[in-house]
């Protein structure tokens, strides 16, 4: 498995993301043409070596200040884009149905953050002309650099994000932006002992899309080491660095959450929505447990297993939709088989398939439950003989090499 770890002591932005992709190896060229065929004119893009406290850096850079000036010379009034906007672009783009996906994702996620920030619809969040190319550059390219790699997974160590003031079109605002402290609920981070912004709205929306886990640098054999740099000189290397690496553990480890609380005074009702709820904001698995209480009292322990990424979202779930006062959270280390999926026709329905390797043998098989219930369903079949058919038929593909 390829993986990238991104080293977060000198913080995040899109541009020292994509400058670290080139350092490892992707094409300038590579990137110009896939973003010209973007129907909107694509601004002129710079590419320098520089330092930053010795360590030689990729600097990429969009050189706007023309590209605007044009602009404005052709009386363009339309400065601002909608979200719906950028995914149509995207979506017309030469690009990869996996590259159009991710970078449609991460727009997404940044513009949910924005509006929750500025408390108005996502629908009513406008990317301003200057921000709208620079991030569109920055996150296409960034997708771009993950599938030229052939990245399946990116971690991340604790984020610097800085602290300070900076003026924006709102006026002074603090640092971290709000969109980036949104973006970045349930990581670890750091203010760190410089001033100013360390990390921006879109290194972070690039991480919350990509990174599946954050800890130390994991065990893997390493294969290139790239540098994205940072706009300015600072007291420490302001350059990201992204290592690009082979996972060789047999067995693939994963920080992940476990979030919990006792509750003894709930309609037994709610459970069931409650659950659905948890699997539908991000939640890897839930159960509730029988317990007996302080004074006697009959209750349930409820227990949620959450990605970093979705711990903000599970805890206010908890928080907001059940008797609760209080919740508790704790990191574990979490060891996985390798795991792909493959699909398996019965008539007209199609289940998916689990498959898990140890030690690059395939080992177990699970069908997904809620495809066999709707092939036993519409094939009026009882749902064992539907099980044992698609054990059948994972056993007979993977006699015929049909599984890798």
């Amino acid at each position: 498995m390829i993986v990238a770890y991104l080293d977060g002591n000198a913080g995040i932005s899109g541009n020292m993301f994509l400058g670290a992709l080139i350092d490892l190896g992707m094409p300038l060229e590579y990137l110009q043409e896939k973003l010209n065929s973007l129907l909107i004119d694509i601004p002129e893009l710079s590419l320098s070596n520089v330092t930053r406290q010795g360590i030689g850096a990729k600097l990429f850079e969009v050189e706007l200040e023309q590209h605007i000036h044009d602009k404005e010379h052709d009386h363009n009034d339309d400065n601002h884009r909608c979200l719906n906007e950028i995914i149509q672009l995207i979506e017309t783009a030469d690009l990869s149905k996996t590259v159009q996906k991710r970078a449609i994702q991460c727009f997404q996620i940044l513009g949910k953050a924005e509006a929750t920030v500025h408390q108005v619809s996502i629908d009513e969040i406008h990317f301003h002309e200057v921000g709208a190319v620079d991030a569109i550059i920055d996150i296409i390219g960034t997708c771009l650099g993950f599938e030229y790699f052939g990245v399946e997974k990116l971690i991340v160590s604790s984020l610097r994000v800085g602290f300070g003031t900076a003026r924006c079109l709102h006026g002074e605002i603090s640092i971290p932006a709000p969109a980036t402290v949104k973006l970045l609920e349930g990581y670890e981070v750091f203010g760190g002992e410089y001033e100013g912004e360390w990390t921006t709205p879109t290194g972070a929306a690039l991480v919350k899309t990509f990174a599946t886990e954050q800890a130390p640098m994991p065990t893997m054999r390493m294969i290139k080491t790239g540098y994205g740099a940072g706009s300015n000189d600072r007291p420490i290397s302001n350059a990201c660095r992204l290592i690009l690496g082979e996972m060789t553990e047999k067995i693939a480890k994963q920080e992940i959450f476990v979030i919990e609380s006792n509750i003894d005074d709930m309609n037994s009702e709610i459970y069931g929505y409650l659950g659905n709820l948890l699997l539908d904001n991000g939640a890897k698995d839930y159960h509730y447990t029988p317990v007996i209480m302080k004074k006697g009292r009959p209750g349930i322990v409820v227990t949620v297993i959450a990605e970093a990424k979705a711990v903000s979202a599970i805890e206010e779930i908890l928080l907001r939709e059940t008797t609760t006062f209080g919740i508790r959270r704790y990191a574990v280390e979490r060891n996985c088989l390798k795991r792909s999926e493959i699909q398996i026709e019965i008539g007209e329905c199609v289940v998916r398939v689990k498959i898990g390797y140890l030690e690059g043998k395939l080992v177990k098989c699970a069908p997904e439950y809620e495809d066999c219930l709707k092939t036993a369903q519409k094939t009026n079949q009882p749902l064992l003989e539907v099980y044992e058919k698609v054990g059948f038929l994972v056993r007979k593909k993977l006699e015929n090499g049909g599984i890798l």
